[in-house]
């Protein structure tokens, strides 16, 4: 952070022509140096050094004009808390009558723009009054993660910034709350860099297993339950129970808003919807296989499965007169005619299906045909009337 002189003398007698053109070109110049050992831009936050090598009144001129340093194009951290320009300006204020004083300053900070306008004070088990302030302002949020008598600056990066009241004990238990790192003041630049990069590349580990977990959880509940459907359908479970268990899967595999599963009437160009899931019924139970907007016509006058979202503000009309705005569907072919068809589809959000989605509802479009033919069997089950 910006400051004149040394740790030692840097209070004596501080100088500046023109404090914020000041402050700002020597942030700069230190994100140059970070960027030059190989930290990218957009991975540092800057300091402007609120009470080092500044006398009160730089320090409330600074706050004053918080605003321009949005020159530098970087977050602004400004750590006010308890120091003695706010005991100056209360006539002598202890530290201990500091915190309204230090709730000010991060409210100030915060509506000037600061990305980060967080405290560094000390606080206690108590609701802290800093957070507390701030959101009855309507303000915005301090982001923090707090241990009994102590509390941390969390930055973007998963780092602490120590404010110099705390200890190695103090530390290791942030640590344990899920903190990646710390520094302990004075630090050097190159202190700062190898925390940074450490933290970068523990919190990317961190998500990559995170989804590679949530993978491996989500394929395994598939597999669970196209193993429940080859059960039912080894146990001769009676059709139309199997049939609605398959629509039900074909909903919680693809996590659509609903599904719906029609088949040919006799030999005609007459489809109705024998299986049905979601929050709304189909409006239509009954249509002919030209129903429908123009891009859904395909999967039953062609046999070719229909994958698409509605473009912005607009709808996709379904063959059974409802709106959606994602929908995947799939033919059920046979080598000479289309036997119905396997739907799913998104009402409320326009996130389309997947390649994935796509993949796993022509497994289920199998599982009805193979159900249908062992309905058509002899002894196997109730007989069909489709």
């Amino acid at each position: 952070m910006p400051a004149t002189g040394t740790p030692r003398n840097m209070q004596h007698s501080p100088r500046y022509e023109d404090l914020v053109a000041e402050i700002s070109s020597f942030l700069e110049a230190q994100i140059a140096v970070a960027e030059s050992r190989g930290l990218p831009r957009e991975f540092t936050i800057v300091d402007p050094g609120f009470g080092f090598g500044k006398t009160p009144e730089h320090n409330l001129e600074m706050l004053r004009r918080l605003g321009e340093f949005a020159v530098v194009g970087r977050p602004l951290l400004i750590g006010t808390s308890r120091k003695s320009t706010l005991g100056a300006v209360l006539g002598g204020a202890g530290v201990t009558e500091r915190l309204e004083a230090t709730a000010a300053t991060v409210a100030i900070a915060i509506a000037n723009g600061t990305a980060y306008g967080l405290s560094s004070a000390v606080c206690t088990n108590r609701l802290d009054y800093v957070t507390r302030f701030v959101r009855e302002l309507n303000l915005g949020s301090v982001n923090v993660w707090e241990v009994p008598g102590y509390r941390l600056e969390v930055t973007p990066f998963g780092g602490i910034k120590d404010s110099g009241y705390g200890s190695e004990g103090v530390a290791a238990k942030a640590l344990r709350l899920g903190a990646l790192g710390y520094l302990i003041k004075p630090f050097t630049a190159e202190e700062v860099l190898a925390t940074v990069e450490k933290a970068l590349t523990m919190g990317r580990l961190v998500r990559e297993r995170a989804s590679l977990s949530a993978l491996v959880d989500r394929q395994t509940r598939y597999l669970q339950a196209l193993s429940t459907l080859s059960q039912a359908l080894v146990n001769s479970t009676d059709c139309d129970l199997l049939l609605q268990r398959i629509v039900d899967a074909a909903q919680y595999m693809t996590r659509a808003d609903s599904s719906w599963l029609s088949l040919r009437q006799d030999e005609g160009t007459r489809f109705r919807v024998v299986a049905q899931r979601g929050k709304t019924g189909c409006t239509s139970l009954e249509f002919c296989e030209t129903s429908g907007s123009e891009n859904v016509s395909p999967v039953l006058t062609q046999g070719t499965p229909v994958r698409t979202r509605a473009a912005s503000g607009t709808t996709i009309r379904l063959q059974t007169e409802d709106e959606a705005k994602a929908l995947l569907q799939m033919p059920l072919c046979l080598p000479e005619v289309t036997l119905g068809l396997l739907s799913v589809d998104r009402r409320e959000s326009d996130v389309p299906f997947s390649e994935q989605d796509q993949e796993l509802l022509q497994i289920l479009a199998s599982y009805v045909l193979l159900a249908l033919e062992r309905n058509r069997q002899p002894g196997q089950g109730a007989e069909s009337t489709r």
